[in-house]
């Protein structure tokens, strides 16, 4: 098992360098641009996003399984695996925290059609056949809006559907709690008064009072 994630964590590694790679090699292709800027260069800012955030969080998740396969030793400071985790933190703080880069990543999408640039850029390469399909595929930026929206609206019905039906089952089920409280609960009654006694019988307690004068 652990010669898998030996060769698991080799794969990865080779991947994350070819990422940070293709980034580097789009950078110097582009450095020197001046707005506006081609779609080129909003491809390597996409492709520099992904690049920092895989590379920061593979770092991580590395240096926490040396730890782990170093076992108890992997904690102790004289041992030095330890400090490799806390170097693979400042990755991801220093260039940018994962949400920085996914909301400039999403930004340079939305604003800039990054992705459909970096899908072509892929399919070039060749390293990915099957993004040929997406790119084939992909609708102009007002349809995709429109579905989107179609999308929406479908999830509001959806949502306000199953909203009413649990509105729906709380209330029966509050109904059929209160019912059975009700039946199990005793009949509570008001104890019974002199007041509301009968006639006769308050007449008996009043006859018996006067026989002995000491229970009154």
């Amino acid at each position: 098992m652990l010669c898998h994630q030996f060769e698991e964590r080799l794969r990865n590694l080779r991947a994350a360098f070819a990422l940070g790679w293709e980034a580097v090699r789009l950078l110097n292709d582009v450095w020197q641009e001046r707005p506006p800027y081609s779609s080129r260069y909003h491809v390597f800012r996409l492709l520099a996003h992904l690049a920092k955030y895989h590379t920061a969080e593979f770092a991580v998740h590395t240096a926490k399984w040396c730890m782990e396969g170093h076992g108890g030793l992997g904690v102790l400071e004289e041992f030095g695996v330890e400090r490799w985790l806390r170097e693979a933190m400042i990755l991801a703080i220093w260039e940018g925290t994962a949400h920085r880069q996914l909301l400039d990543a999403l930004e340079v999408m939305t604003r800039q059609q990054a992705h459909h640039g970096l899908l072509q850029h892929l399919q070039r390469a060749g390293s990915a056949p099957e993004f040929g399909e997406l790119v084939k595929d992909r609708q102009p930026p007002e349809a995709a809006r429109v579905r989107a929206g179609a999308h929406l609206g479908t999830a509001r019905r959806a949502f306000r559907k199953a909203n009413s039906r649990d509105t729906l089952a709380r209330n029966a089920g509050a109904s059929r709690q209160a019912a059975q409280i009700k039946m199990q609960a005793p009949a509570l009654q008001p104890p019974a008064s002199t007041c509301n006694r009968p006639v006769n019988e308050r007449s008996g307690l009043q006859s018996r009072h006067a026989a002995h004068p000491s229970l009154v």
